[in-house]
């Protein structure tokens, strides 16, 4: 920053992070601090330590706390915020609130989910509201995709299952791309492959995965019997009920006939479904 030789005050900042400068005096050389130097020193002072110069509720010396007249990043002795920038970081929020919050006010998305302090905690009052992010959780809904991406790709960031269908989002799109991909579910449609069968009736444990036991979610015919999973499940409730065959099976009686070509695809036996009596 530059300092206004009229009145001897700093003028507005250039940068977020930087050095602000006396004009002379004890401890400078040329107008900038010599090394060791304190700004806060009478012979040197910019500003007054006990001051809030940018009125962010922080003063001067807690925002350069070792008064060496340098700010923020540019800071070698620690992330410091600028005396003279009310948000040092840009994130729409004052960097004594920040701090209040728990926030890093040198940082502009403290959690790092892609999202700014700001976009999160919109109201800036250190909770998060019901229509908020987590600006301290990266993953506020915790369904494995952060918040940042979920913005990103039109998912619903405080809603760990948008589709309810009992896996969550981050065990559908596996690799954040919006995209239903190989062996993927699509965590907006809750029956992906629309068999019948929701997405978590198939994947049983929702971790996003085929398991023994489990059909396939991103197949119709698991099995590849010729008949749909929802098909074999006939009331859907992701068991084999008396009476139904096994969609995990393609030969559920055993008998080598598979369930589509088989006439009687539960019994081995014909005549347990077929009448075969003469005045049938």
């Amino acid at each position: 920053v530059g300092v206004d030789q009229d009145v001897g005050q700093p003028t507005a900042p250039i940068a977020m992070t930087g050095v602000y400068v006396p004009t002379g005096g004890t401890g400078s050389v040329n107008g900038v601090p010599s090394p060791g130097s304190n700004c806060f020193s009478p012979g040197v002072q910019l500003l007054v330590p006990y001051e809030d110069t940018d009125g962010d509720g922080l003063t001067n010396a807690e925002e350069d706390k070792d008064g060496d007249c340098i700010y923020g990043l540019n800071d070698t002795d620690s992330k410091e915020t600028s005396p003279l920038i009310a948000e040092t970081d840009g994130d729409g929020i004052n960097d004594g609130r920040e701090v209040k919050c728990g926030y890093d006010p040198t940082n502009p998305d403290t959690d790092g989910d892609g999202l700014s302090d700001g976009q999160e905690d919109i109201n800036a009052n250190c909770h998060q509201d019901g229509d908020e992010t987590d600006a301290l959780n990266p993953d506020s809904d915790d369904d494995g995709i952060p918040d940042g991406d979920e913005v990103r790709l039109g998912y619903d960031p405080l809603n760990p299952d948008m589709d309810d269908d009992g896996i969550d989002d981050g065990n559908e799109d596996k690799n954040f791309d919006g995209q239903v991909g190989e062996n993927e579910t699509d965590p907006r449609d809750p029956d992906t492959d629309r068999d019948g069968l929701l997405d978590g009736q198939e994947d049983t444990n929702g971790n996003g995965e085929w398991d023994p036991g489990e059909t396939y979610p991103y197949l119709p015919d698991s099995n590849g019997d010729g008949l749909w999973d929802g098909v074999e499940d006939v009331n859907h409730n992701g068991r084999v009920d008396p009476g139904e065959t096994d969609p995990r099976l393609y030969d559920t009686d055993g008998d080598t006939l598979s369930d589509a070509e088989d006439p009687c695809p539960t019994s081995p036996k014909f005549s347990d479904c077929v009448d075969l009596s003469p005045d049938s």
